[in-house]
């Protein structure tokens, strides 16, 4: 089933910062995709992918309301603000936090026409790009692998966990294959 995404943004032109003019034109007309200001009303349930701009929640105290999209209704949610210089990507791939650069990038675009499709929602397309998103996750989580493995850190232990549920690989072998068919590729 297709995937709808809701963009709740306070600044109405903030994309036109850092799209074209007629890559915003396309987004917006894209029948999956809704632009809505934060003082409009919107039933998040209605949506898979929630992407709001962070001073909003903040402002509002709507943390806890997204947290719980998250954890009661598998919904994946994008936090993305100017003043984000680290992106992440957590809750086992539902949660985004993003500059607004890179949220409003042209990876945008083809992360929504993907929305579309039957297949699994990935944050990870919109941080790298639908073609390279793999690459960068196989190379962090090949990092993961190499750390001391009888070191307790439960920290590392969830993040190689969301990793390996997002690419399905479950062995440092498998993960090995993997990314030398990709490097192979390029």
């Amino acid at each position: 089933m297709p995937h709808k995404i809701v963009i709740i943004d306070d600044r109405p032109n903030r994309p036109l910062l850092h799209l074209s003019a007629e890559s915003f034109r396309t987004l917006k007309a894209l029948p999956n995709v809704q632009f809505v200001t934060s003082k409009e009303k919107v039933d998040c349930g209605q949506f898979d992918v929630i992407a709001i701009h962070r001073s909003y929640v903040v402002s509002a105290n709507l943390g806890d309301e997204f947290d719980n999209l998250i954890k009661n209704n598998s919904k994946y949610v994008i936090f993305f603000s100017g003043g984000v210089s680290q992106q992440t990507i957590t809750d086992k791939g539902h949660k985004a936090i993003l500059g607004s650069e890179i949220f409003y990038s042209p990876h945008l675009l083809s992360f929504c026409k993907d929305l579309d499709s039957d297949e699994d929602v990935q944050l990870y397309k919109l941080l790298y790009g639908i073609d390279t998103w793999r690459l960068p996750i196989m190379l962090r989580l090949r990092q993961l692998y190499w750390l001391d493995p009888d070191k307790d850190d439960t920290d590392i232990d969830d993040e190689k966990e969301e990793i390996q549920e997002s690419l399905g690989i479950d062995t440092a072998d498998e993960l090995e294959k993997e990314i030398n068919k990709l490097i192979v590729a390029v």
